[in-house]
């Protein structure tokens, strides 16, 4: 019952697909997503990327208040969140990472970002107890990865395989759950009518009978 949309990014950021309750769909569009090859196009934009989904996402709820102004006056979506998926740095586009986390955040949209690493590498120091292995400093753009996240409350995860990733999107699907009130209407048909003909026509034949034919004299 979610509204999902996709938008992909290179050197522009680009709506596939619009908020949609058609998964189908959705998945259609993704089936076809090709990584880009050509150097004019090439490029990680995903600070664009991020405030074209927030606009989205703000419209959306706009068109949807102004649809019926009486009924939906006021409407606002109780969730609305952005997965931003990116395995490179942000090295073009016209907004900063920062800028459209901002943006979402000034809109109420939880960013959500997920960096397709290798697994991090290990180094070694030296400790009174003696040599400690620790990950390496993470990189500079996935410091930016988690501060984009924490701005609008959400979450900063590295995915290094398939396995990883699903886990990332599983505890996404945990954290983003909104309880909807819905009308149901049911309708009933009276199907009582045959047997109640049916019954009232053996009271009287047993009437008939017990009155002649089936007749016993005490």
């Amino acid at each position: 019952d979610d509204l999902i949309g996709l938008i992909t990014f290179a050197r522009y950021a680009d709506t596939v697909c619009p908020l949609t309750l058609s998964h189908d769909s959705l998945l259609y569009y993704i089936r076809g997503l090709e990584i880009e090859a050509r150097p004019n196009e090439d490029g990680t934009a995903f600070g664009d990327a991020v405030t074209l989904a927030a606009a989205r996402l703000k419209t959306a709820e706009e068109r949807y208040a102004t649809d019926e102004e009486e009924e939906n006056a006021g409407y606002e979506i109780k969730s609305k969140v952005i997965i931003l998926l990116t395995d490179g740095n942000n090295n073009c586009g016209r907004h900063l990472p920062m800028e459209g986390a901002a943006l979402a955040e000034h809109w109420g949209v939880r960013l959500h970002t997920i960096a397709i690493t290798d697994p991090p590498e290990m180094k070694t120091i030296q400790t009174p107890t003696g040599p400690v292995e620790v990950e390496e400093e993470p990189l500079v753009q996935e410091r930016i990865l988690e501060k984009m996240a924490e701005t609008t409350g959400g979450i900063y995860r590295r995915a290094t395989d398939e396995a990883s990733l699903r886990d990332v999107y599983a505890e996404i699907n945990a954290m983003e759950t909104s309880e909807i009130e819905t009308d149901r209407y049911h309708v009933y048909t009276d199907v009582f009518q045959p047997f109640a003909a049916l019954g009232l026509l053996l009271l009287v034949g047993h009437a008939a009978l017990t009155t002649t034919w089936l007749r016993r004299i005490p």
